[in-house]
């Protein structure tokens, strides 16, 4: 599930992620681990030091949720067990995130053995520092026409991590974004999907 994580940058002490790689070089383990933490922290002193305007963020994303190049892209739509399943998609919460400003988000793969691989999906806020995180096991089956097909191409693993990432990602995007935010675009961009807006702001 979903794991909300508030104040410091989660984080390990270095003996300990050392220990857990085995035959890797652990001199190479160690500084790879103190250059990410070092990145982390520079990235959230240059969030302090250049902060978003919210008032401008809000318009930012009025504006972008004019266009209809963004509004075609907004929601998804497919049929499932006699309904239809609908949403914001991925673009859409990326969009947000590039308008609210100082947002990091990502998907990691963190292993793969044994037909799976052990994923991460991420959002975080640069400036409040809080942080949405889900880590999923992601088997390499995808779906065809009611069957599971077993994949074993590097590209067909690859494009099945990065499809069922996406989806994770959208929701960690979202839940870091103020809700009203996310509702205010939402309502935008059903708009020129409707015809019922006028000339972008712009």
């Amino acid at each position: 599930g979903a794991i909300m994580v508030q104040g410091e940058v989660p984080s390990m002490p270095q003996n300990s992620m050392i220990a857990n790689f085995g035959n890797v070089n652990q001199g190479t383990v160690a500084i790879e681990a103190s250059r990410a933490i070092a990145e982390a922290q520079g990235k959230l002193v240059i969030a302090k030091r250049f902060p978003r305007d919210e008032i401008d963020a809000y318009a930012k994303v009025a504006q972008a949720c004019q266009r209809p190049g963004i509004a075609d892209k907004a929601f998804f739509a497919y049929p499932r067990g006699g309904s239809t399943v609908s949403g914001p998609t991925i673009r859409f919460a990326e969009e947000l995130a590039r308008c609210w400003g100082n947002v990091e988000y990502g998907i990691k793969e963190l292993s793969q053995d044994d037909g799976r691989s052990e994923m991460q999906a991420y959002a975080w806020d640069l400036e409040t520092n809080s942080m949405s995180m889900q880590n999923f096991t992601n088997p390499h089956i995808r779906e065809e026409k009611g069957k599971s097909k077993l994949l074993t191409s590097q590209r067909d693993i690859y494009e099945n991590n990065a499809n069922m990432g996406a989806r994770r990602l959208r929701s960690r995007i979202l839940a870091i974004l103020p809700t009203d935010l996310v509702d205010m675009a939402m309502a935008e961009c059903k708009k020129p999907l409707a015809g019922n807006n006028v000339e972008p702001l712009i």
